[in-house]
Order: C-alpha cells, then sequence, then structure tokens
C-alpha cells in the first residue's frame, strides 16, 4: 500500500468513527429524553447501536462525560446568543423583549437537549454537570435588565432575580408539552410564549 493510499484509508478510518460518534450522541440525547439518563444503561445505548461497551469507552470516557457532550454548552450558548442585546444601549423592556425570544428560540431548537439537563440538574449526584458556567452570567445580565427596567418604571418591582427567574421558568416550563410537530410552528410559539414572559415583567397599569 502507498503512503497516498494509506491516508486515504486513514480519513476514510477517521470519518466513519466520527459518524458514528454523531450516531452515539444523536441516540443518546433521544433515550435520555424520553428514557432518563439515570434509567439508560450504557449497554442499552450500545446494544442500540450495535456496538460493543468497549467501542463506547473508545468514543467516551464514561457515561458523565457524554451528559456532559450532550448538555454541557447549553449555558453558554444561551449567554452568547444573548450577551450583546443585553448589553445594548436598547430600553430595558426591548432588550428583555429579544432575550426572551432568543431563549425561547434555543428551547424549542434543542427541546431534547434542554429537557436532559432541566430533569437532571436537580439530582443529587454531582456527576451531572451544569449547563455551563455561561448560565450565572446570563442570568446576571437578565438580572440587571430587570433591575434597570425597573428604575425606569417599565418594569413591575419585586426582586430583579427572582423576576428573571420567572420570566425565564415560564419559558421553561413549555418543554414539558412541546413537540415539534404540534399545531402551531416553532417561530409562532416562541413568539407567543415570549410575549407572555415579557408581558409578567411589564409594570402594571397604575390604578386611577
Amino acid at each position: 500500500m502507498t503512503a497516498s493510499e494509506a491516508d486515504h484509508v486513514e480519513r476514510k478510518r477517521n470519518r466513519a468513527g466520527q459518524a458514528r460518534k454523531a450516531q452515539l450522541l444523536e441516540l443518546a440525547l433521544t433515550k435520555f429524553s424520553k428514557e432518563g439518563y439515570q434509567e439508560t444503561s450504557l449497554q442499552d445505548l450500545a446494544t442500540s447501536l450495535g456496538i460493543t461497551r468497549p467501542l463506547f469507552y473508545y468514543y467516551f470516557g464514561s457515561k458523565e462525560e457524554l451528559l456532559q457532550a450532550l448538555i454541557g454548552h447549553l449555558g453558554d450558548a444561551m449567554l452568547e446568543r444573548n450577551r450583546p442585546i443585553l448589553n445594548s444601549g436598547a430600553p430595558p423592556m426591548a432588550r428583555l423583549g429579544a432575550a426572551l425570544r432568543i431563549h425561547a428560540n434555543l428551547l424549542f431548537d434543542n427541546s431534547d437537549a434542554f429537557r436532559v439537563y432541566f430533569a437532571e440538574r436537580d439530582r443529587a449526584s454531582t456527576a451531572v454537570p451544569s449547563g455551563g458556567a455561561g448560565e450565572d452570567e446570563y442570568l446576571a445580565l437578565l438580572t440587571e435588565t430587570v433591575a434597570a427596567g425597573q428604575a425606569d418604571q417599565s418594569i413591575r418591582q419585586g426582586p430583579p432575580r427572582i423576576l428573571a427567574l420567572l420570566a425565564i421558568g415560564l419559558l421553561n416550563s413549555a418543554l414539558r408539552w412541546y413537540s415539534p410537530e404540534g399545531r402551531l410552528s416553532k417561530d409562532e410559539l416562541t413568539e407567543i410564549a415570549a410575549e407572555m414572559a415579557l408581558g409578567s415583567l411589564r409594570r402594571p397599569p397604575s390604578s386611577s
């Protein structure tokens, strides 16, 4: 075999390995979302893919490492999409409206991953990863923006962090029933959900 032929074989093997790893991630995400992370064993995943457990360990050192690959980036992704908006000079309500739409859109685009994350993050096991360091910074930016809205009297009174958590909690709760095959399109549902979350923050009209 020539060097060129050997290189071609190696590239083909690498492509096959990457494809198998992608299959494993997709299968794990589906199973963890539908059946639960704790309830799905490595043997379940290996059997479903037609591979051995030793081959699984070629791709991931542990089940926890696989979970990290699936959900460890979520908080960072939310932050990166929203940071420019929340740090902009737009009015607080405009910033929050745009951020909540992005939040809802990311939720619905990655519904299985977020379902796994929300289901597992409150378990006692320290092996369950967080959604990334960006999650805390994202919440801090939301909280600051809520406080700015209270200062200009566009947002209701109350602890800013609690109000921010309630608003995004309203969006997150949609994952309990959301289906891509539902009657509303993702864009329609995103708009409705974001408007409801924003409305929960809006300062109520003064009674005369």
